[in-house]
């Protein structure tokens, strides 16, 4: 069980062989579920774009138009393009912050399901509040979609929040060699002092 509420809740005390795959694929279920409700939601609540003089018509729930559009073929489009181009960006954005570590796949997926995680209640609230204070239908609709700049910059913003972007302990702060052992208090690597608290034992 505990092992299970640490993949969920995405901490680093997860440390199953299956928690990367398990965090993607939730990644991926949190694109199409949150992103798509949240959009209905919008849209209904600013009466599917229908106003009179600014102001939203209120009209009700339309269950036959929402489902439409959530099995229209580019909504499911946008949701492969935002998953592609956030696991494409985010990796490079990541792999940049954390260069001086070795790559490390299983952190930067845990990371990127933290923030889906803080998206599951920020994205719904900054929609809605961007939806009543502007009124906007067309505005309020793409709120969703800009989401992908916070997902881009979030799994790099939380590594260097963390500390992953330095070298392990036990690892030379310059190149990264594996000080295991060393008593010399040198790198052999590249030859820079070791503090002695950082040699590892």
């Amino acid at each position: 069980m505990g092992s299970t509420r640490d993949i969920l809740l995405a901490s680093p005390a997860a440390e199953s062989r299956n928690a990367p795959v398990i965090q993607f694929l939730l990644i991926v279920a949190w694109h199409w579920t949150l992103v798509p409700a949240t959009m209905e939601f919008v849209d209904w609540w600013l009466g599917y774009g229908a106003s009179i003089s600014g102001v939203p018509v209120p009209t009700p729930f339309d269950l036959d138009r929402a489902l439409q559009q959530l099995v229209h073929p580019l909504l499911h489009c946008l949701l492969v393009m935002m998953v592609l181009v956030e696991a494409l960006f985010s990796t490079i954005a990541f792999r940049i912050l954390t260069r001086r570590r070795p790559a490390d796949r299983a952190l930067f997926i845990r990371l990127w399901w933290r923030v889906c995680l803080w998206g599951a209640l920020v994205l719904p609230a900054g929609t809605f509040v961007v939806a009543v204070v502007s009124g906007d239908w067309g505005l309020a609709i793409r709120v969703p979609l800009l989401w992908v700049l916070w997902m881009i910059a979030g799994p790099a913003l939380l590594a260097r929040i963390h500390g992953f972007h330095r070298f392990p302990p036990g690892h030379c702060e310059k190149c990264g060699y594996n000080l295991t052992g060393n008593i010399s208090g040198r790198c052999p690597e590249c030859g820079r002092h070791v503090p002695l608290g950082l040699q590892a034992k």
